[in-house]
């Protein structure tokens, strides 16, 4: 019915005030709501209203203007659809994500999710013309890259200064947390490594786990565990750094555009997202480094290498994704399905072969983390509850808030999978606080003896509080669609003391096989206090616009938007390789919290994508 009444008022003048005044004043009351929303009552019931009316209506009349001058019905049809979806979507978003940041819930009911349906729609009015600007720009943007002069510097040259210069760029904030980041999951590696592969799980990714062990060793070797750890540093920078410059040259070729592959390698090097990220001992670096690689070789394929050079590179692509999978456990899901969406894309003289890729691809995957345990003589699994984060958050916010007026039946269920005695342990934000402890009990045999019994039993408290679902799925994961969400930065804490800010940086080394500990022995403490405030204590709050880069979100809005382009401007190859971290932020929507080490691969991804957008001409 809109683009019905947005096509009436581009093709006949005669409606144009009517329909000009309906959508503006839509908007402004979209605009007075949100702001009455965030208590900020400045733009409601006050001359501001006026003010935001004419400001909405100058937007709107030359938002029109610029869908007049597009050339045919359908390209104004297809623009008003997909701005449109994107604009509804994200003001879903925005309000969705101020009431569960302000009340912990959302409206209940069908008039509850009709309102915010509403009032989404409401607020999409005032943000239409913004988000039909972006789709103007990018349309501009994508007409000069296929006019652009290609200059190519020497692809080994340039990769060469990158990976140079981005290792050096690292090497003061080495120092600074001199030898690493012992951080996340360090203190359950580290004391498997120092005991022995038959200690080992597969809890977290057994070949970083041995990663740690290789360089423990080298440690031994030089006389301290603390110069094998720095060796590790060291090895991670110069893998990342490799990858990173790879990707750099991957974007050049694909844009023409020398400023594209600098603005990219500048990012990597001085913004602390990546830096102090790459001095950390968490398994998500590696990983990272590995999907960007696999990246490359997948656009390798796609946009440059046919015949037998395609050949090899396929070869390349499925022994570099399965080691890639080694390193993060669900990863192996995310390419599976993917793998299926690359089947149907590829042109019908590739379908055999890329079948017969995907194959190889997921059974080598499931074979190389199956052979860890044969060749390192280990076996040790982790807990299958791992994928239930979601199910344990909902049932345990059912617990909490419905504690008082359960009926017997339902409250059997409950206790049968989260028992009452954890309901109070209920963390919004983080599912580890009610799965870990029911994973070190009898009570998680009940999430894995019987599938079955366990999709009905979720099924039958979801139809009686649906709300709850919705909310704990939702306020988990909000950091992943929520801009303004903090929660991601704020779980552990946060603080100079803390250090478990945007990236957690303290020291986790100790354990009953090091009772002192791995010493972290700062080279230079002034750059670790400048550090400390901007990744601990969450200084980047302050930063105007380039605080969002610092948001999971930011970063996960950007893979979204890049791939509704792809479609908008029927890039079918770009959008197919587009599938592959669009995957894998699906199964970290699954994950037990959102934090900013989960979205490293995303990161990276997304300027790989910017520039298979650019390159690729469509139909």
């Amino acid at each position: 019915m809109i683009q019905k009444m947005m096509r009436g008022y581009i093709g006949d003048k005669r409606v144009k005030l009517a329909v000009q005044a309906v959508f503006v004043w839509i908007g402004t009351c979209g605009v007075s709501y949100f702001f009455d929303l965030i208590q900020e009552n400045l733009f409601s019931n006050s001359i501001f209203s006026i003010l935001t009316f004419g400001v909405i209506w100058v937007l709107f009349d030359r938002t029109l203007e610029d869908l007049r001058q597009l050339s045919g019905k359908k390209r104004r049809n297809r623009r008003l659809l997909y701005a449109g979806m994107l604009t509804y979507l994200f003001s879903l978003c925005i309000i969705a994500g101020e009431k569960l940041k302000i009340d912990g819930l959302l409206d209940p009911g069908f008039r509850g999710k009709g309102l915010l349906l509403f009032q989404s729609l409401c607020l999409s009015a005032a943000l239409f013309p913004f988000w039909n600007f972006l789709f103007s720009v990018m349309e501009k943007v994508e007409n000069r890259s296929r006019i652009a002069e290609k200059r190519p510097w020497k692809n080994g040259i340039l990769f060469l200064c990158v990976w140079g210069g981005l290792f050096l760029a690292w090497v003061p904030v080495f120092l600074a947390y001199y030898p690493a980041v012992m951080s996340y999951d360090f203190h359950r590696q580290s004391q498997e490594a120092m005991r022995g592969f038959l200690w080992f799980n597969d809890y977290q990714p057994m070949a970083h786990t041995w990663l740690i062990w290789l360089f423990l060793r080298v440690g031994e070797c030089l006389g301290s565990y603390q110069a094998g750890m720095a060796c590790f540093t060291l090895f991670q920078m110069l893998i990342f750094a490799a990858s990173s410059a790879y990707a750099c040259v991957m974007l050049y070729r694909m844009s023409g555009k020398k400023w594209c592959a600098l603005a990219f390698a500048l990012f990597y090097g001085i913004c602390p997202l990546i830096s102090v990220h790459v001095v950390c001992t968490t398994k998500d670096i590696m990983f990272t480094a590995l999907f960007q690689v696999f990246v490359c070789l997948l656009l390798e394929r796609t946009f440059f290498r046919q015949g037998r050079q395609r050949m090899l590179f396929d070869v390349l692509w499925v022994l570099e994704g399965i080691v890639m999978m080694l390193f993060r456990n669900n990863a192996l899901y995310a390419v599976a399905v993917f793998m299926v969406f690359f089947i149907f894309c590829v042109e019908k003289g590739q379908k055999l072969r890329v079948f017969l890729m995907a194959i190889l691809l997921v059974a080598g995957g499931k074979f190389a983390l199956e052979g860890l345990h044969v060749v390192l003589g280990t076996d040790g699994r982790g807990s299958p509850m791992e994928m239930f984060n979601v199910p344990v958050q909902q049932f345990a916010r059912v617990g909490y808030y419905q504690r008082g007026g359960l009926d017997e039946e339902t409250w059997g269920i409950l206790n049968r999978y989260v028992p009452e005695e954890y309901w109070d342990s209920y963390n919004p934000s983080l599912g580890d606080a009610v799965r870990w402890p029911i994973e070190s009990s009898d009570v998680g045999k009940a999430w894995t003896d019987d599938y079955g019994q366990l999709f009905r039993d979720w099924l039958t408290i979801g139809l009686r509080y649906p709300n709850d679902y919705i909310d704990a799925f939702l306020v988990l994961t909000s950091g992943y669609w929520f801009l303004d969400d903090v929660s991601w930065a704020e779980v552990y804490g946060y603080g100079l003391e803390e250090k478990t800010g945007a990236i957690s940086t303290y020291m986790s080394s100790t354990s009953e096989v090091l009772p002192d500990g791995i010493p972290h022995e700062s080279k230079f403490p002034v750059l670790e206090n400048l550090l400390e405030k901007v990744v601990s204590a969450n200084d980047f709050y302050g930063w105007p616009m380039f605080s969002k880069l610092f948001h999971p979100a930011m970063w996960c809005w950007a893979l979204l938007v890049t791939a509704v382009l792809c479609v908008y401007m029927k890039k079918r190859r770009a959008l197919m390789v587009a599938w592959l971290p669009i995957l894998y932020q699906a199964t970290m929507f699954l994950g037990p919290v959102v934090q900013l080490r989960y979205v490293l691969p995303v990161i990276v991804a997304v300027p790989l994508m910017l520039g298979a957008w650019m390159y690729d001409r469509g139909e």
